[in-house]
């Protein structure tokens, strides 16, 4: 629903009252796919088939699609009618027009991007045996164009003689995917290719982003409370004074400060001067070889070391981030790395081979705070990807307690959608005091 009032208002300068169904039956305020939703109130066989109903930007049938995606949200609206009344209606007057328009301009962006991403994905492994009752244990060849778990898809497979069957992935183990068919495959077919309809599950950090476009249109949560979304978005007369105010020096002795500076030329020690003033925005950009990496280290080393900071390192790719959490060990920084189990096991673990006692897994992570202090230790500095930051089971353990986000850097930012920091920054308002962008800005 936020998403629909957000392009209405945008294309056709209508606003927009209304119910968010996909959250009227949860406790949580968490999204429910629609056939969820849906198997509440009818016997439900084919979920798929309701799920892809509402894929956002598929051109395909797209008339008759929204006529039925308007005929079941009536159905859903006439059984639970007692329910509807006392929830918090989505309503666009109540948002600010600059607020509004700021909005409606980067869903439009996101949308564009959107309509790019293929609806089928070929695809490439190295084999798929079939068993007798019908599941196939798909090993992968590429870590990108792998099968993945998720309700929003199904997989086909197409023997050598052109016969077709459809399956759904059940679960995944590092390479392998275990993918179960209905009816019809055997151990006798030969499989000569595999491919993916649909869409991936939901992110975390994409349901993170529309949980607050959501809770933003229903005038519950303020865009406009959260200072560095201000300054990005919003910015006032008094956040440019802010954010223009003259550097001051780095307020340590020099004696202090050299060991950390020395191996730096003139143009990083300025930037590293810049990283620990007083000015809440800094944004660096220069292309490879300029030695951001080092200035990004350089940094987190002062913070942890002198100042005795916590610090948050995030990027785009594991990869951008691995080859700082390098460059921090050879500095001799104490660092946690946390790594999705998908990315590391069987697909990456090679990569992280210098850096393994600084890794914590977030299949392995306690489940509580004083557990995850003990795992943490002593570690000022925690790198990640952008994503991660949305990861439930770290609010869950108190991550975020015993390592606060008030400094947050940010490498590769400009192959970063903007729209993904919206989430980020409101949701570290209270604690984030520093957020620097580092990026090649011929790189996107």
């Amino acid at each position: 629903m936020p998403r629909i009032a957000l392009r209405l208002h945008h294309h056709i300068h209508s606003h927009v009252r209304g119910i968010d169904l996909s959250t009227i039956l949860s406790r949580d305020d968490a999204a429910w796919r629609a056939s969820k939703v849906v198997s509440r109130i009818c016997l439900l066989k084919d979920s798929f088939s309701v799920d892809r109903l509402w894929h956002e930007n598929d051109q395909d049938r797209s008339s008759e699609k929204l006529c039925l995606r308007a005929w079941i949200s009536a159905k859903i609206v006439c059984a639970e009618q007692s329910r509807i009344q006392s929830i918090r209606k989505v309503d666009t007057r109540s948002i600010r027009k600059d607020v509004l328009l700021c909005l409606g301009m980067l869903l439009r962006q996101n949308d564009i991007l959107a309509r790019a991403h293929p609806r089928v994905l070929n695809n490439e492994h190295e084999s798929a045996p079939v068993d007798a009752e019908g599941m196939m244990q798909l090993v992968n060849a590429r870590y990108k164009t792998r099968v993945r778990v998720s309700n929003e898809s199904y997989v086909e497979a197409v023997s050598t003689n052109g016969k077709i069957f459809r399956g759904h992935a059940k679960g995944a183990k590092g390479k392998t995917t275990h993918i179960h068919f209905r009816q019809g495959i055997s151990t006798s077919h030969a499989i000569q290719s595999v491919r993916v309809i649909g869409l991936n599950e939901p992110t975390a950090s994409e349901r993170a982003r529309d949980s607050l476009l959501l809770r933003v249109l229903q005038d519950e949560a303020k865009l406009t409370d959260a200072e560095f979304v201000r300054f990005i978005w919003f910015r006032t007369k008094e956040d440019t004074q802010r954010l223009q105010q003259p550097s001051a020096s780095l307020g340590i002795n020099d004696s202090l400060l050299e060991p950390h500076l020395k191996h730096l030329n003139a143009s990083q020690v300025r930037v590293v001067a810049a990283m620990v003033d007083v000015n809440p925005v800094v944004v660096v950009h220069g292309p490879p070889g300029t030695g951001k990496t080092t200035t990004i280290s350089s940094a987190a080393e002062i913070w942890s070391k002198v100042y005795y900071d916590p610090v948050w390192i995030i990027g785009h790719s594991n990869v951008s981030v691995k080859n700082i959490a390098e460059k921090l060990l050879k500095r001799k920084v104490d660092f946690k790395l946390i790594v999705s189990k998908e990315f590391y096991v069987e697909w990456h673990e090679h990569i992280y081979e210098k850096i393994q006692e600084r890794l914590m897994r977030t299949d392995e992570l306690p489940a509580d705070r004083l557990a995850m202090s003990q795992v943490v230790g002593s570690s000022r500095v925690i790198l990640s990807t952008l994503g991660l930051l949305s990861n439930p089971a770290l609010d869950k353990n108190g991550t975020f307690d015993i390592i606060p986000v008030e400094r947050l850097i940010v490498d590769e930012a400009s192959q970063i959608n903007v729209f993904e920091y919206m989430h980020v920054l409101h949701k570290f308002r209270k604690s984030l005091q520093k957020l620097c962008f580092f990026g090649d800005p011929k790189q996107c």
